[in-house]
């Protein structure tokens, strides 16, 4: 609160006095009736937001193409289907699920390695480095002459795996763009206009989250150029775009680092934290027991009370990833069944795998559009979505994705001339079924919609609620699931090949539809508790 006001010897209030009491009356009177508005985005969080787009463009751009890299084979015979390594559907998806398993797995290892590093920047930097390394490896590897000798398989493996290392990146990004905003306080403002408003810290952070996500997205894009440059001309000039667009982001952190928040060097503390787990379950599986105070026939400990007080609000709030990673097992479908259904429908001049970018246009298009009209209306009419109701509906919307889904491939396997063997071979050419990709337009605006309650309200959540010694580990328990899901995907790579298609996307469309219910119905208290002490915290008017 602000401090008490100090009158003039005689009795008089200055200018700053007048206005410090008037806010003071605000915040106690009429706080209620204030309109509450995030803050502006400050230049630093675009050159952010670029650094993203970078990332994901060389992320995208690999990824999107290799399901068409490793399933299809050289096109022949007039084909115009783009491929090379001729591994199959099943092969593909199973590698391309590795690479998100695999990058969104290692982020706990990165931890480890990250506590060695000086600074959160250093890291990223490393991180961006090691991205570029393993995109140059899968370019070099998929030049005609290395897939002739048979170096292109091995060096996909040998790239996946060097790509994923680099995925610390997105962790560190996740970080850095929240600790942008340091007010913590309510503030308020007067707009041009002459309306009173509340400047809101927590709107702030989500604001910053929704303007950075939509860089990211932007980056998503990237098929625009890379499926066509696939199509058309060759994977290696493919994959070479991608390392270029990395190169780019990496010059620009360079530039921007020095406009960053300075935030003091934290140690994740992850050995601690793995040495008071275990100390826990040793002793009742209860936290307590692992707190200095109870421990004193253990000589040098490096941890005291408040480290265990932070890992409890962290295991606290990531019980509510147990439902998550039965989300990102539908998203990921996006990069590569999805890509494999395309190809069995008649996609006119377009790659197969260009309808993707119906997703993140979306995700584009509405971010603005929920930013400033949608939840500023809602709040007008006192409609407050809490994160757990968006949420919710990002598991509903996803759920209505599958079910589309699963109706579109039992549609595909009705339709000739192909049937449930589509593409056949039919006078020496490969053709699809009579039915036009377009018709999964449906599938990639609803999960771009359930992008948006989902992922960028995680994304807000998890940094405001994280304790600021564990942020960065709490964010790697979120991608945690990401890398869980695309396990989850690997388990059903059994089913993705025909004519089982419909079967796979039925199970998903159950199990995601259950994960979305049980978390609500587990989740809704917890996260009600914390959002509330959130805005408590956050209540107090900075004059």
């Amino acid at each position: 609160m602000s401090k008490s006001l100090e009158m003039k010897d005689n009795g008089e209030i200055n200018h700053y006095e007048k206005i410090s009491l008037e806010m003071r009356e605000i915040s106690n009177e009429k706080r209620k009736t204030l309109r509450k508005v995030p803050d502006k985005i400050p230049s630093v969080v675009i050159g952010l937001a670029l650094i993203a787009f970078c990332e994901l463009f060389a992320y995208v751009g690999v990824n999107t193409s290799l399901q068409n890299y490793i399933q299809f084979s050289v096109p022949q015979n007039g084909t115009t289907q783009s491929g090379a390594l001729g591994k199959g559907q099943q092969i593909a998806t199973a590698l391309q699920s590795f690479l998100s398993f695999w990058g969104f797995t290692s982020p706990i290892l990165i931890i480890l390695i990250r506590s060695r590093f000086v600074d959160s920047f250093d890291a990223l930097m490393t991180f961006l480095c090691i991205l570029i390394f393993g995109i140059a490896i899968i370019a070099i590897t998929s030049i005609p002459i290395s897939i002739s000798a048979g170096l292109a398989f091995p060096g996909l493996i040998i790239g996946l795996i060097v790509m994923g290392f680099g995925f610390g990146l997105k962790m560190m990004l996740n970080v850095i763009i929240g600790e942008q905003h340091t007010e913590t306080k309510q503030r308020i403002k007067v707009l041009k206009s002459g309306e009173k408003v509340i400047v809101d810290p927590i709107l702030t952070l989500q604001s910053y989250y929704h303007w950075y996500y939509m860089g990211t997205v932007g980056g998503a894009l990237a098929p625009i150029i890379t499926t066509n440059i696939e199509r058309y001309h060759s994977y290696w000039l493919t994959f070479s775009i991608s390392a270029i667009f990395a190169t780019i982001g990496a010059g620009v952190f360079i530039y921007s680092k020095k406009l960053l928040a300075k935030t003091p060097k934290r140690d994740p503390q992850i050995w601690q934290v793995l040495q008071v787990i275990k100390i826990a379950l040793k002793n009742g599986r209860n936290l307590e027991n692992a707190k200095p105070l109870n421990l004193k026939q253990i000589k040098n400990i490096t941890w005291d009370d408040k480290l265990i007080d932070d890992l409890r609000i962290v295991l606290y709030i990531s019980r509510n990833f147990l439902f998550y990673p039965f989300y990102f097992t539908c998203y990921i479908q996006m990069a590569n069944n999805l890509v494999s259904q395309a190809a069995t429908m008649e996609t006119g001049i377009i790659p197969n795998n260009l309808v993707y970018l119906l997703s993140p246009i979306t995700v584009v298009i509405l971010i603005p559009i929920m930013d400033k009209l949608v939840y500023p209306f809602l709040r007008k009419l006192n409609i407050v979505l809490l994160p757990i109701k968006k949420i919710f509906i990002g598991f509903i919307l996803m759920t209505l994705a599958m079910i589309y889904t699963t109706l579109l491939q039992a549609k595909i396997y009705r339709t000739g001339p192909c049937f449930e063997r589509s593409p056949c071979e039919i006078d020496g050419r490969m053709v699809p079924n009579r039915i036009s990709v377009w018709f999964q337009t449906p599938i990639y605006l609803l999960i771009g919609f359930s992008e948006i309650f989902f992922v960028i309200t995680n994304l807000g959540f998890v940094f405001g609620q994280a304790p600021a010694s564990m942020k960065e580990l709490l964010m790697s328990f979120y991608m945690l699931t990401i890398g869980i899901g695309s396990g989850f995907a690997i388990l059903l790579v059994p089913l993705s090949k025909n004519p089982l298609l419909t079967y796979m996307y039925f199970v998903m469309t159950v199990i995601v539809f259950i994960a979305g219910c049980l978390f609500y119905y587990f989740c809704r208290n917890s996260m009600k508790k914390i959002e509330k002490q959130n805005l408590d915290n956050s209540q107090e008017v900075k004059v």
